[in-house]
């Protein structure tokens, strides 16, 4: 059973490893010379990969829509050719009676 106190043990254990990790990360570059340089171009490799994902997610959202649109364009299409007859007369039908009403 997860009690508060559970729940609170978790938040704190997370939080800690999230402040430990940049002072590690200070700690260890102020000792090995190079860890400053790996941890930056690490950094910078996950922005240019995220914002590359990023990219690419909209780029494929942006060409799935229009292919949507292209498809639901063709439906309608291939609907109005079938139903054409039935769309002519109704059209007709609303005509005429614009007409009989003194609206046309």
């Amino acid at each position: 059973m997860n009690t508060t106190g559970t729940h609170r043990a978790r938040e704190a254990n997370a939080l800690t490893v999230v402040l430990a990790i940049p002072c590690v990360l200070a700690v260890l570059g102020s000792v090995v010379p190079g860890v400053d340089d790996l941890v930056t171009r690490a950094l910078v490799v996950l922005v240019v990969v995220g914002v590359l994902g990023v990219t690419a997610r909209y780029i494929r959202r942006w060409v799935r829509e229009r292919r949507e649109d292209r498809a639901d364009a063709l439906t309608a299409a291939a609907w109005r050719a079938a139903h054409s007859q039935c769309l002519d007369r109704r059209q007709q039908q609303q005509r005429s009676r614009a007409v009989r009403s003194g609206v046309a």
